[in-house]
């Protein structure tokens, strides 16, 4: 565990929460959420996969430096759920898909 952490902060600096999830199989891999003081969501939007042998990086996603369509995805989340403006982009994106269910029934 001292390995993967020690790896962990190698690979990222000033996370603000580290969620490690437990291995459930001698062949799984750690999985380690984070979430930068600029993720707008509780849980955070990077990971880090690493093997639980040597200690290295396999996989690794970081909000900082994800692509533009990755990042896109992620705000997309972050207007529905209300995480970015608050209230009044949950209403508005509410009504929204309410208006494009009620268009795609009436056959538009």
């Amino acid at each position: 565990m001292r390995k993967l952490l020690l790896n962990l902060h190698l690979y990222v600096t000033l996370v603000a929460g580290i969620f490690v999830v437990i291995l459930e199989d001698s062949q799984d891999s750690h999985n380690v959420r984070m979430r930068f003081p600029e993720d707008r969501t509780p849980g955070g939007r990077s990971w880090v996969s690493i093997d639980q042998y040597s200690g290295k990086v396999l996989v690794a996603q970081n909000s900082r430096t994800a692509p533009l369509a990755v990042r896109a995805s992620l705000m997309n989340r972050e207007i529905h759920t209300g995480d970015v403006f608050g209230t009044p982009s949950r209403i508005v994106m509410s009504a929204s898909s309410f208006l494009e269910s009620c268009r795609r029934s009436a056959g538009w």
